[in-house]
Order: C-alpha cells, then structure tokens, then sequence
C-alpha cells in the first residue's frame, strides 16, 4: 500500500511540476534578421615569422620530471 501511495505522490509531484512551467513560459517571437554582411576580406592578421621563435625563448617549456612516479622507483 505504501508503495502505491509513494507512486501516485511522485506521479502529483511530476505533473506539478511541468504543468505550471509549460503554463509560464511565454511565446518565443524572434524577429527578423537583416542580411549578415561578408566581411571576409576586410580582415587581415600578419604575425612575422620569428613570433613563434621569440615567444619560446622567452617562455621556454620547464618540466620536473623528479615529481613523477616510474614503476622502477
């Protein structure tokens, strides 16, 4: 009898739940979008080629192998 009962309160709980949100939301009214204009070969990006180079050298890779955990240890 019990598990009827818990049955049937989850069953209320479930249907209160989603009837008051669907009730509430209201309708979804999207305008209308002019044209995207193409912008395509307005943008221009130039890194020189030593970027890559430089910025390495400057913030070299520094990894501590001590930290690490080998099966032979």
């Amino acid at each position: 009898m019990r598990k009827i009962i818990a049955l049937l309160l989850a069953l209320l709980l479930i249907l209160a739940m989603d009837i008051p949100a669907f009730a509430v939301t209201p309708k979804l009214d999207v305008p209308d979008m002019p044209e995207i204009p193409d912008i395509s070969g307005s943008v221009k990006v130039e890194i020189p080629d030593s970027f890559w180079d430089n910025w390495f050298k400057e913030h070299p890779f520094k990894i501590d192998f001590s930290k690490f955990k080998w099966g032979w240890n």
